[in-house]
């Protein structure tokens, strides 16, 4: 007979490491001893997953729901959280975790270019650290710090005290965006998707989450580095995530997945992971592909702010037409899930495309 984990004494124990883990924070002289902020980390994570757990295991289910409604950051979605597919999702999340040597920054045969316009402009390989927001949450972040585990400030005078705030940036949508996207904008907007195609489908954020979430849809992930095709396929074969299918290469050559799109996936897909020119020959390609009218594009950021950044002109996407989101309401200035949510942009198909002299003249400048 097997045995399963208590509910009563998780949520102990789980109260117990939040507690713990708050009284450290504020204690100078336990911040010294970074073994207790990982024993802190990993009690809380073990917790965790003992009642997610629990919510998957039949007659348990109720024992486990008061954990969530305590532990989840935020209000929305109350019903997806609790459910299996969450469960799942999170257990995906600590799989791909646990496999990556770093917080799932960039693969060893990446480079990042940063844009030298647009709201990135700021960023450089001094200041900006990579960091995958589908993997690990801002309170994630917050523990690594405080297990000194991620640094959070950069020296500016190597030496001295003039140190500055780190960037944190991620190529993965969060876990607050995929959600929305799943349990709201599909349902709510576009109803009618059946096939999902993700752009840049990286350590598989999209797929995951549309299989956990969104079962009864299909999913397509077209990524061109090899590592993190590979990365995707394993959890594929070891999750049994039939509905998801990678296709290894580049978008130019497989811009027929496009025209087979119900909602087509961009987040933040070309910005950090080529120059100028290459970024705008990336954007004309996949717009010139989108000639399937009520094909729907979801993207992070919107395209209106992508394509400025590279140097093209609004034309280039005068065929789509922008659908407008009732975006979630802050509950507090704090509040990740509303400020998440309100990065995500949705967009129809509304005529084929036709490029105009204009955009040819002005991708070759």
């Amino acid at each position: 007979m097997s045995e399963q984990p208590s509910a009563a004494l998780c949520h102990a124990l789980d109260r117990a490491a939040t507690l713990l883990k708050e009284g450290w924070k504020d204690d100078p002289a336990q911040q010294a001893s970074p073994d207790l902020a990982r024993l802190l980390i990993e009690l809380h994570s073990q917790t965790t997953a003992a009642l997610e757990h629990l919510a998957s295991v039949p007659g348990h289910e109720h024992e486990a729901a008061d954990h969530g409604a305590r532990h989840d950051h935020h209000e929305h979605d109350d019903k997806a959280e609790g459910g299996k597919g969450m469960a799942t999702l999170h257990t995906i999340r600590r799989y791909l975790a646990q496999q990556l040597e770093s917080q799932g920054s960039l693969a060893a045969d990446e480079e990042l270019h940063y844009p030298d316009r647009g709201e990135n402009s700021d960023c450089n390989e001094q200041n900006t650290l990579s960091v995958d927001s589908f993997l690990f949450d801002a309170d994630d972040v917050d523990d690594m710090i405080d297990a000194g585990d991620l640094p959070s400030h950069y020296c500016q005078d190597c030496g001295s005290r003039n140190i500055s705030r780190l960037t944190f940036i991620s190529h993965s949508m969060s876990l607050h965006q995929l959600k929305f996207m799943y349990n709201t904008i599909i349902p709510q907007y576009c109803p009618t998707v059946r096939h999902v195609v993700d752009i840049g489908s990286r350590l598989g954020a999209v797929l995951f989450a549309g299989c956990c979430l969104r079962p009864d849809l299909t999913y397509t992930g077209v990524e061109v580095n090899s590592t993190y095709a590979a990365q995707q396929r394993d959890v594929i074969d070891k999750f049994n995530l039939k509905a998801i299918n990678v296709v290894e290469g580049d978008v130019r050559q497989h811009t027929d997945l496009l025209q087979q799109a119900d909602l087509v996936v961009l987040h933040n897909v070309f910005e950090f992971f080529g120059d100028k020119a290459y970024s705008q020959e990336l954007w004309l390609t996949v717009l010139q592909a989108l000639t399937r009218s009520n094909t729907f594009i979801l993207s992070v950021p919107a395209i209106e702010e992508s394509l400025d950044t590279i140097g093209l002109p609004s034309s280039s996407m005068s065929h789509l037409k922008r659908v407008p989101i009732a975006y979630p309401e802050p509950v507090d200035e704090d509040d990740e899930f509303a400020e998440d949510a309100a990065t995500m942009f949705l967009y129809t198909v509304v005529e084929p495309h036709v490029e105009s002299d204009e955009t040819s003249r002005n991708a070759d400048n």
